[in-house]
Parts: C-alpha cells; structure tokens; sequence
C-alpha cells in the first residue's frame, strides 16, 4: 500500500469517526455478531521481524481492548452464537469475539493476560502438532528457509524437470503464495528438498508454540479453546484419506489433553469448500470460522463465519499508537469495504 493510499485511507476514516458513521455501523452490528482475528501479540522489536505481518504490539492490543469494553461486550466465540437470532446485545452493546489462530507463545503469555486485565474472555484455535507434539508450523519453517536463503528457496521451487511450469518467486510474498497454491503433498516436498540443502529450521522466539500447560490454564480461565487442524495444511488441497484426521483427530487431542469442550475449527489459511465444510460438520464441531470480513447475522452459515482481520499498519496511527477511528472501521467493517472498492478500482487498500 502506498503512502498516499494509507493517507486516503485513513482520512476516510477520521470522516467515519466525525460525522457519526462509525457509530451507526456499531449500532448495525447489533443485529448479529462481529468476530475479530489476530494471529501475534509482539513486541515492536520482535513483530518488525515476523515475516509473515500478522502482529500488533502489546500497547496497541491492550488499546483495543480498552475501547473494546466501551463499545461492546466481549465473549467467546461459541458463547456469542447462542445469542443469535434473538436478542444479540447487551445493555445496548455488540457482541464482539477475540480469536486468536495456530497457538504461538505470546497468545498465552501477552494477549491472555491483557484479556484477563479487561475481564474479557478470547477464542484460541490451536494446532495441535504445533502445540501438543512440537512440530514448527510448516510457514514458519517456509520463512526461517526464505531469510537464510531465499535463492535456493526459489531455486527449489521452480527447478525440477516436472516443473516448468512454476514461475520463481521474486518476494517472500511471493514465495509464500505459490507454496500455499501448490498441492499438500508437493507443497511438503518442496519444503523438505530445501531443508536438505539449508539444513532444519531452528526455533526463535518468532516461532515457538504456548507450552500444553499455558494451553491449559487458558482452558481454566475461561478462554474458549477451538481446533485449527493437526498441521495446518490448505485443507481444500488435502485429500479424502487424510482430512478427516486433520480434523477429527485434532479435536480429540485437545479435548484429552485439555479437559475442555472443543466446540469450534478455525479453517487454516481460511480455506474451505463445500467438501471440506461437510467433513468439519462430520467431525463433530458446532462452527467453523473462516478469514472472509464481515458481520455474522442469523442467516449466516455456522460454517462459514466471518471474520474481521486485526493488522498493526490498519489501526494505528502514523507513529504506531492505537488510532480508535481506524480501529472502529475495522471492528465495524468499514475497512472491508474500503478495500472492496479499492479492489474494484485495482488500487490496493
């Protein structure tokens, strides 16, 4: 996003804010309910090094959470859809979630506590081969590869004989979208032949998972505990054999481990399809949440719920502070359609 677009962007919504928009959206999003995802909460210092993007800081997260509990009542995910279809507010308040996806080390030691502190209680989607077994998420891995050596990353990707057809990535973005567009199989190859020339990724602070116990005393707090697969794979490219495991095989884990209800599946990636939504139903959970923006009404699809993605550089303001207009336009759903219609114009929002 360009410079100029940001302060576009954002002009719209300081206008959002001062002429009353953004308190009309607020009171619309008293018909259903709003979900919120974050990935990270990161320190400056460790979140301008996470490749992937998905973080705010602990200063803008506590912020958020603040406003948070002036604009709306805060529950769990499963909690928040019992109130649907009737009456969806509280002392005139939205219903808005917390979640948090793949179960990183800071859910637990940062987010959780600003969320006690606030007396609000999060929904954390865990997957259960990070968190229960150990094994570094496959992009984490994908972007430890990248920053020791993206030639030989892009060198491995498009080289072999069979092949041809696959373009070298020229960004870590780039590199990261073709291997989530590769098949899961071909996708783990491609990882593997690279690990054999770099040698095995190794675990930082950027990339270590919440220990079974933090996951635990989330569990005892309140906090809503979901599933997000065993390896988060791009479950539209998995096939029939394996993606009831993917699913069944993860909730049952945590429910053994855990000793909670695991009612909720967070799709990795947000992808899904009408076979993968069938197979989450088969295995047991009552919703599934997917990354597409957007208030959750009573016609909403339980297994295609809406979620509205929480970025550092799409709420805060110039110097990095908590900005409440940018932040209400995301909440509210301003920002998706703002980006929309940028989408539409061919300008990146």
């Amino acid at each position: 996003m360009s410079a100029r677009t940001g302060r576009v962007r954002d002009f719209i919504y300081r206008t959002a804010w001062i002429t009353g928009l953004s308190r009309l959206l607020e009171r619309r999003a008293r018909r259903g309910v709003t979900i919120l995802m974050y990935h990270r909460v990161l320190p400056r210092e460790l979140g301008d090094r996470y490749l992937h993007g998905l973080s705010v800081t602990p200063d803008v997260f506590g912020a958020q959470l603040q406003w948070l509990s002036e604009h709306a009542r805060v529950v769990p995910v499963s909690e928040a859809l019992e109130t649907m279809g009737g009456r969806a507010t509280s002392k005139g308040r939205p219903i808005v979630c917390v979640t948090f996806d793949d179960g990183y080390w800071d859910n637990a030691a940062i987010a959780a506590p600003l969320l006690d502190a606030h007396r609000m209680r999060g929904t954390f989607y865990i997957t259960t081969g990070f968190v229960l077994r150990g094994a570094m998420l496959w992009f984490d891995r994908a972007a430890s590869f990248w920053a020791q050596d993206p030639v030989v990353c892009a060198e491995v990707l498009a080289g072999s004989a069979d092949r041809k057809s696959v373009r070298k990535p020229g960004s870590f973005s780039d590199w990261m979208s073709l291997l989530k567009d590769e098949p899961e199989g071909e996708r783990v190859e491609v990882l593997r032949r690279v690990e054999r020339v770099l040698g095995a990724a190794e675990w930082t602070d950027l990339n270590r998972p919440m220990t079974v116990g933090e996951a635990r005393s989330l569990a005892a707090g309140g906090h809503e505990i979901g599933s997000h697969s065993v390896s988060h794979p791009i479950l539209t490219t998995v096939d029939d054999g394996v993606l009831p495991s993917e699913l069944r095989e993860s909730g049952d884990e945590l429910r053994r481990v855990l000793g909670c209800p695991i009612p909720g599946f967070c799709y990795p990636n947000g992808s899904s399809d009408q076979r993968v939504s069938a197979a989450v139903r088969e295995a047991g959970y009552a919703y599934a949440c997917t990354t597409k923006a957007g208030l959750n009404e009573p016609s909403t699809d339980l297994f295609a719920l809406r979620r509205n993605h929480v970025h550092q550089n799409t709420v805060t303001k110039a110097d990095g502070s908590h900005s409440a207009p940018s932040f209400a336009a995301v909440v509210w759903g301003l920002h998706a359609q703002v980006r929309r219609g940028a989408r539409r114009l061919g300008i990146a929002a």
